[in-house]
């Protein structure tokens, strides 16, 4: 955040020295409101050579190489809280606002596919092991700062404003609490001994992914004058945050006996999202 917040004030020093001595050109605005996700499904892979009980694989003599796995997951994302804090400068019937914004949302995998690294299908075994395996995601938390351009259309009955925009910016994304938990068992009344034992090809892992990518949206909305230098606003907002990726280490894998620190990679696809907002604005002058 402390990164995200210096972004933003060399943005808006910017702007202030290259600003005329006249405080009834700027304002500063509140908004809270409301955000909805759509897209964003997750991908990842790895490069293990493990082939684990509940494949055919499991069963071949020799084993076959492996060079790596590959998986997909359909991310459900609920409404979630959007927050933003913007300082602004009026230049005729356009205006210019740099903004910090702030927005969560819970999400919700499930499972496409598991395959190999090459996009082969995994074949299953027809044995009597099978694997008790969770997907975990919390949710996800987006930063951002942006810079925005407004034009004001003409007045409605003399106090509402409406008024159309377009911005571009940088979002810092997390999704917390991603990963998952695998753990193999037989389910038959008398087990066989299995070398190495079954507990061997157990997995976990849970971290959060975090990236940083840019972002562009398109607004429309409008302000109602509450007095001469407050502007009471609704505004809706339509963004693209692009695709993010980023690598994780597992708590627990097969691989860790060779190669403690192996890896995988995960990434989310370009999300877009719809935000419809409250806004306070104050103007720090004699108002519009």
């Amino acid at each position: 955040m402390r990164r995200l917040l210096n972004v933003w004030v060399l943005c808006v020093g910017g702007s202030f020295l290259s600003a005329p001595a006249n405080g009834a050109d700027w304002y500063v605005s509140a908004a809270a409101g409301a955000v909805s996700r759509a897209g964003m499904d997750q991908n990842g892979s790895n490069r293990e050579s493990t082939c684990y009980p509940t494949d055919a694989c499991f069963h071949e003599v020799p084993r076959p190489a492996i060079a790596g796995y590959r998986w997909t997951y359909d991310i459900d994302a609920d409404a979630g809280p959007a927050l933003r804090l913007g300082i602004g400068r009026r230049l005729g019937r356009f205006r210019i606002e740099t903004a910090v914004g702030w927005q969560r949302n819970a999400l919700e995998q499930e499972l496409i596919d598991i395959a190999y690294l090459d996009g082969a299908p995994r074949a299953t075994a027809d044995s009597t092991v099978t694997v008790d395996a969770m997907a975990l995601i919390d949710d996800a938390v987006t930063r951002t700062v942006s810079v925005d351009l407004f034009r004001d259309l003409p007045p409605i009955g003399g106090s509402v404003t409406p008024y159309v925009g377009v911005g571009v910016g940088q979002a810092y994304i997390t999704v917390k609490g991603l990963g998952f938990v695998a753990e193999y068992r037989d389910t038959s009344q008398t087990p066989p001994a299995y070398d190495p034992p079954l507990s061997h090809y157990a997995a976990a892992q849970e971290e959060d992914h975090s990236d940083s990518v840019v972002t562009w949206r398109v607004h429309a909305g409008a302000d109602y004058a509450l007095g001469e230098r407050t502007l009471l606003g609704a505004r809706l907002t339509w963004s693209v945050i692009g695709s993010t990726s980023d690598t994780g280490r597992y708590d627990r894998h097969p691989i860790h006996a060779t190669d403690p620190a192996f890896r995988n990679r995960n990434g989310f696809e370009e999300a877009r999202a719809w935000a419809l907002t409250v806004s306070l604005t104050r103007w720090l002058g004699g108002g519009p």
